[in-house]
């Protein structure tokens, strides 16, 4: 059976009236979820967070939170 796991994210946002904000979190992925999934959750919750509409994704990294 497969377990949730964390993820550590990093993405880059771009608005057209602002300069570039990066941000960084963790996620939890559960089973069966996709990156790009995972991706288009991060990016909404981003974007709503800093109140940036519509914006251009310059950077997304994605990797386990564990070394």
């Amino acid at each position: 059976m497969e377990q949730s796991k964390v993820h550590h994210w990093v993405v880059t946002l771009q608005a057209a009236a602002a300069g570039p904000r990066t941000v960084e979190g963790t996620v939890l992925i559960g089973p069966g979820e996709t990156r790009q999934q995972v991706y288009r959750r991060v990016v909404s919750a981003v974007s709503e967070e800093t109140g940036v509409a519509e914006p251009a994704v310059m950077f997304f990294a994605l990797e386990p939170d564990e070394f």
